[in-house]
This record gives C-alpha cells, sequence and structure tokens, in this order.
C-alpha cells in the first residue's frame, strides 16, 4: 500500500492495531508500518511512542529497515517520515509527517493528539521532537551528508552539487556555504530521481561516487 493510499483509507478514522489501549498514537504508526512496509515491530516490545527512538537499535526490524535521524536546526520532516516526540513523563507521541513544513513548523498525520481519537492532519513546533525514522526502501544510501548537516563535507559536496549543474546534470542550484539546507536536499533528491532510488534526502558515498562519474564523463567528452 502507498502512502497516498494509506492516507486516503485512514484520515477521519479511528485505527486500532493492538487490541489493548484504543487509538492510541503507537496503533497509527504500527499500523502503517504493516500495511506500507510490511514490518512488524509491536511485539514482544510493547514501546510507548518515545522509545521508538530512543530504544531503536533494540529492534531488529527497526534498524533493518528505518534510518533514525536526530532532529537539527535545519532538519525538515520528509512525507512518509515516522516522527517522534518526547514528554516529560517519557511516554512521548509518534505520527507521521506529510511532508509539508520548514524549519519553524511541519504537518503530520495523528492519532491521540489535540482530543482526537481518529486520524487528524496536525500542525507541530519542533519543541519536544526528537527525529524521524525514514523507510530505507530502495535508497542508494542509508547515511551520509544530510539536511541540518554544517561542515567541510558539506561544503564540498555542494561544489560538485555546482559543479554538476554547470555541466548541466542537474538543474537545481545551491548556495556557497556549509550547510545543507533545502536546496542542498532539493539537488541530492533529483539526483536520487535520475538514478532512479528513494530521494531520501541523504547524500553518501555511493550517490557521491555516481555524481562524480556522471561529472567526469562529461568533461572527457566535452
Amino acid at each position: 500500500m502507498t502512502f497516498k493510499e494509506y492516507i486516503s483509507k485512514t484520515l477521519g478514522k479511528s485505527v486500532e492495531f493492538d487490541g489493548i489501549y484504543p487509538y492510541q498514537c503507537c496503533d497509527l504508526v504500527n499500523d502503517y508500518m504493516q500495511k506500507c512496509f510490511n514490518v512488524f515491530t509491536y511485539y514482544p516490545y510493547n514501546f510507548n511512542a518515545q522509545q521508538y527512538f530512543t530504544r531503536f537499535k533494540e529492534v531488529s526490524a527497526l534498524v533493518k529497515n528505518f534510518t533514525k535521524i536526530t532532529n537539527t536546526p535545519e532538519f525538515v520532516p520528509m512525507q512518509g517520515d515516522i516522527c517522534i516526540f518526547k514528554s516529560a513523563d517519557n511516554i512521548g507521541h509518534i505520527s507521521i509527517a506529510t511532508g509539508e513544513g520548514n524549519i519553524s513548523y511541519f504537518y503530520s498525520y495523528d492519532q491521540n493528539w489535540n482530543g482526537h481519537n481518529f486520524v487528524a492532519k496536525e500542525k507541530h513546533t519542533y519543541t519536544n521532537f526528537l527525529g524521524v525514522l525514514r523507510y530505507k526502501g530502495n535508497a542508494l544510501d542509508t547515511t551520509g551528508l544530510k539536511r541540518g548537516d554544517n561542515n567541510a563535507g558539506v561544503y564540498a559536496y555542494k561544489m560538485m552539487l555546482k559543479l554538476a549543474k554547470t555541466c548541466k546534470i542537474i538543474s537545481t542550484g545551491v548556495d556557497f556555504n556549509s550547510i545543507y539546507g533545502k536546496g542542498t536536499e532539493k539537488a541530492t533528491n533529483e539526483i536520487l530521481r535520475k538514478l532512479k532510488k528513494k530521494e531520501n534526502g541523504i547524500a553518501g558515498a555511493k550517490l557521491i561516487n555516481a555524481l562524480y562519474e556522471a561529472i567526469l564523463d562529461k568533461i572527457v567528452n566535452f
């Protein structure tokens, strides 16, 4: 089942998964993971929402199928990301990102939030936001440079992206700094789209090597 199909089926409805406490936020996300990714994580762990992030490494199905991404000042969740929040009682909250938002706020599909015991589209700030679990799918890389990073490696990668644009390999432009922001993520996803890989916004070794080969081919055949 695709993301859009799942949301179309569940929006405005109450989702029950485990038959214990009805219509919890974890019910929605467990149901989503099973129906969209065929990933079953509930038994025997029975985690609360916050523990999907804090105890991520304890669940092999999560480690195998998802990339854990910690929130940063420049991070914005992508569509389908599983968003995890902390709370004072250490229970937290979990939801599914719509893909809409910026560094000040974002939207997700939530259950058991704002008094709703059904799936609703909600607006969130980044207060108490821990980060996301992102489905690996057919990702080219699951680790590497990503949105929110700020270092010399990002600067070097962005120089490659500028050269790629000059060579007409991509059409997305980036600026001259060491911050991996929205524009860099867009350019990265353009490359991944051309490679027919999951657009997860991650520039790892495989993507950078593919970009290098594409630029080299353009230069050699100039």
